[in-house]
């Protein structure tokens, strides 16, 4: 299990108010990494930041 991921269940369940997926990216982008990938194991589809996801799959 990756440690980060302990923090991310605590970071979406805490900072849902202040914090977004879009916002993080410009932060912390190995935060944004495990933050976004923990919403989409949630199915919380709206709160993703699509446009960075697509944007980083292009680079890969």
């Amino acid at each position: 299990m990756i440690s980060g991921l302990n923090n991310m269940d605590t970071l979406t369940q805490t900072h849902d108010d202040t914090l977004t997926a879009r916002s993080l990216y410009d932060v912390d982008f190995y935060q944004w990494v495990f933050y976004n990938a923990d919403l989409l194991r949630q199915g919380r589809f709206a709160e993703i930041d699509l446009e960075n996801i697509i944007e980083e799959l292009e680079r890969m």
